[in-house]
């Protein structure tokens, strides 16, 4: 244990004692998320409808085309095992229910029957489609039929606390997330690499230090490193921006933990073989900005292409967001966010696997 110890302060040591790596790991992504939080605050987007048609008819057929036509609004049909889907674990979505007979009962001067599936405690925006829907209404009224037909609209609340999603709210997280990839990524693949380069891992395989307690060393000193630097951009984004933070700091801590984890073994896999830096780095920078494009960091992944869903759903990147997104925002405990935690172990046990198999001191 104390060689260990040791070990882990000497590596801290090392680390700070680099302005540049200590640049890159706390004041740029700080510096990120401030200048584009600032940018971007209050910014409003397209709110997301989907609509399951049960009438199947040109009334309803219309009034979607309609929908469509509004520039508020981002729409898209859905089957009915997809609704059943969005109905039953909604994250935000609003949900336009369009029920049997509707055109039946336009054609005879009756009520058309339209639901409102929203969740509050995923943000307003539900709300705030359906005010934009109830400003259309009296255009989609006069389109649909010549009489003044009304339309029973009855909404459904899926969740039960309100909180208003800004884009500072989505982006905090999602900095985070970047910023334990990238001192992970680069900070271990880079550094090992250039201990290597420089035969310094040569003199280490001389001495009683072990390739775990080494290992291992690395992984509690980064931990240290990224924990720091995500609770000062929470800070700093509570402090500008007024973030709150409505989940439990402990699976705060166990999502952060996988990530980290898993990023680091990724970042000894880079440097298991490479000899050199700029190799390490080449490697880091292909992993890194396929995964920074696609993980979700800037943007929901729903404007992601469907072709691309389900090779995102394994990045370890977009897992590690939507946990903290979950965690930080939503409040969801990590035990109910099972699937996007083991996509990353399941990560962290190939690369490690790699790692271990491919590590030379050499």
């Amino acid at each position: 244990m104390k060689v260990l110890m040791n070990q882990v302060l000497i590596e801290m040591k090392l680390f700070y004692r680099e302005p540049i790596s200590v640049f890159w790991t706390f004041v740029f992504p700080a510096v990120l998320m401030i200048m584009i939080g600032w940018f971007f605050e209050g910014n409003v987007t397209q709110t997301k409808l989907y609509i399951l048609d049960e009438d199947q008819s040109n009334k309803s057929s219309q009034l979607i085309d309609l929908l469509k036509e509004a520039s508020e609004l981002k729409v898209k049909v859905l089957e009915r095992k997809e609704f059943e889907s969005k109905k039953k674990d909604n994250r935000g979505e609003l949900i336009l229910f369009i029920h049997k007979g509707f055109q039946e009962k336009i054609n005879s001067k009756q009520t058309g029957e339209l639901t409102f599936y929203h969740n509050l405690a995923y943000g307003r925006s539900g709300e705030s489609g359906i005010a934009v829907f109830y400003q259309l209404l009296p255009s989609l009224v006069r389109k649909l039929t010549r009489y003044s037909v009304p339309l029973n609209i009855q909404k459904v609340n899926l969740g039960e606390k309100g909180k208003l999603l800004r884009y500072i709210d989505f982006l905090c997280p999602g900095i985070i997330a970047m910023s334990v990839m990238s001192t992970s990524l680069f900070g271990v693949g880079i550094a090992i690499t250039s201990y290597r380069e420089k035969g310094q891992l040569r003199r280490f395989a001389l001495t009683p230090l072990r390739k775990p307690v080494f290992i291992l060393a690395h992984i509690i000193h980064r931990y240290f490193v990224v924990l720091l630097q995500a609770l000062s951009l929470i800070l700093l984004a509570y402090m500008f921006f007024d973030l709150k933070f409505y989940g439990s700091i402990f699976s705060f801590l166990i999502v952060i933990t996988v990530g980290l984890v898993t990023f680091i073994s990724m970042g000894f896999m880079v440097a298991s073989r490479a000899r050199k830096s700029e190799t390490a780095a080449a490697i880091a920078n292909l992993l890194f900005f396929p995964m920074l494009l696609l993980g979700g960091v800037y943007f929901p992944l729903d404007n992601i292409p469907e072709v691309f869903r389900p090779a995102v759903k394994l990045l370890p990147l977009a897992n590690l967001t939507e946990t903290l997104r979950q965690v930080i925002f939503y409040g969801q405990p990590f035990y109910q966010l099972t699937d996007e935690i083991l996509a990353q172990l399941a990560v962290m046990l190939v690369c490690f696997a790699v790692s271990v198999k491919a590590f030379r001191w050499e």
